[in-house]
């Protein structure tokens, strides 16, 4: 890469912008081996009153600057640093500041107003910079016009901000928006007082606990405005509760939360429920094991915890068909080892369910062609499988 290309590559601009308060100023930024800032000939990335000072003493013959702080000393790259580079550097570092902001921390506020009252009096001196954002009106000086012109400014605030929620399935939307076109908010959700370092509001955001927004509104050349707050409560939807019953055949699953008008979202696999999940719409029947897990949501709430069942579903033994002879035929015995089952059965071959004959005791075939099939049911267990003798 050629050197040219690496310079067309490396060079851009820095614009220090306001709106009434700032002056353009376009400082080269030189991205090479030995990188520079024009102006900045310390190196420490700030163009102040040290540069100035430096390139004073080169001029003067007292210093000698190495090449990167040369390069950077020699503003209008005529290949020397001279009177016209001094004076350049100070017409940079007399605008490229804010206004009225005498202590450079981007606010304006008392502290800048006392700074303009102690130089007025004598008992502090400003820099290049700082001289010049406390120089209001322009006129070289800084007087009693500054200080007045600066309390006036500080007097008009900017109406504080709006915060504003609506509920969302999971918590709350925050929406902050002030009436003052042209404004710049700051929040925070912790509580703390928010300035120009916290976080800026580009949009609506969500919040998922309760949490103390508090914002301000920021208008260039004003003094920031007063404090907005709003506690948002945001509550944690009830956990569910999964309750079971059984039936003939297995178990019936019910689930309920306690807050109303929430909606519950279910799995019978051991998964973990989203609102993706399938919606609870009322009892549902298992006919075998399952681990059913549930949340409850609901619109300005936080998610429930999530509540998981296991729900065991046997199935009933397999009955036993025995016979014993008698004169004419023969006795079947039908026995089931599931306390409590029922047992059904038919004499013809078909497929017996709980419509066949009901088993009530011993009873006689006098046929020998007869083949009798019985299935067993009890309460939350699942059918058992079908017994056949012939």
């Amino acid at each position: 890469m050629t050197k040219k290309f690496k310079r067309f590559l490396g060079t851009f601009l820095i614009l220090l912008m306001t709106m009434n308060c700032f002056n353009f100023t376009m400082l080269e930024v030189f991205a090479t081996d030995n990188a520079y800032i024009k102006g900045d000939v310390n190196g420490d990335g700030i163009l102040d009153d040290l540069d100035l000072e430096l390139i004073k003493k080169h001029y003067n013959g007292s210093i000698t600057l190495d090449t990167k702080s040369f390069n950077a000393a020699d503003l209008n790259d005529d290949g020397k640093v001279s009177i016209l580079d001094i004076s350049m550097l100070k017409e940079i570092l007399l605008h490229t500041y804010i206004k009225g902001d005498v202590n450079g921390d981007g606010i304006l506020n008392d502290l800048d107003l006392e700074l303009i009252q102690k130089y007025i009096v004598g008992s502090i001196t400003l820099d290049t910079k700082a001289f010049g954002a406390a120089d209001l009106n322009d006129d070289g000086e800084v007087e009693l016009i500054d200080l007045t012109r600066l309390q006036k400014i500080l007097e008009s605030q900017p109406v504080p901000p709006t915060i504003s929620t609506t509920n969302y399935v999971g918590g709350k939307n925050i929406a902050i928006s002030c009436s003052a076109s042209g404004t710049i908010i700051y929040y925070t959700t912790d509580g703390s007082t928010p300035t120009t370092s916290s976080e800026k509001y580009t949009g609506t955001f969500n919040i998922t606990s309760s949490k103390t927004i508090k914002a301000i509104s920021v208008y260039d050349g004003h003094k920031n405005s007063e404090i907005a707050t709003s506690s948002v409560s945001v509550s944690p939807t009830s956990r569910p509760t999964i309750s079971t019953a059984n039936y003939i055949g297995g178990k019936n699953v019910t689930i309920t939360c306690a807050t109303n008008g929430a909606t519950i979202y279910y799995t019978i696999d051991g998964s973990t429920p989203t609102t993706l999940s399938t919606k609870y719409t009322g009892t549902f029947d298992v006919t075998s094991t399952k681990t059913i897990k549930a949340i409850a949501v609901y619109g300005g709430n936080a998610n429930s915890e999530v509540v998981s069942s296991n729900i065991q579903v046997n199935q009933t033994a397999k009955p036993t068909i025995s016979t014993t002879n008698y004169v004419g035929g023969k006795n079947v015995t039908i026995l089931c080892a599931t306390n409590g089952a029922a047992i059904y059965y038919t004499t013809d071959g078909s497929t017996p369910t709980t419509s066949s004959a009901i088993y009530t005791g011993a009873f006689n075939v006098t046929s020998s062609k007869t083949t009798i099939k019985a299935i067993a049911v009890c309460s939350g267990y699942t059918n058992s499988e079908v017994a056949s003798s012939t």
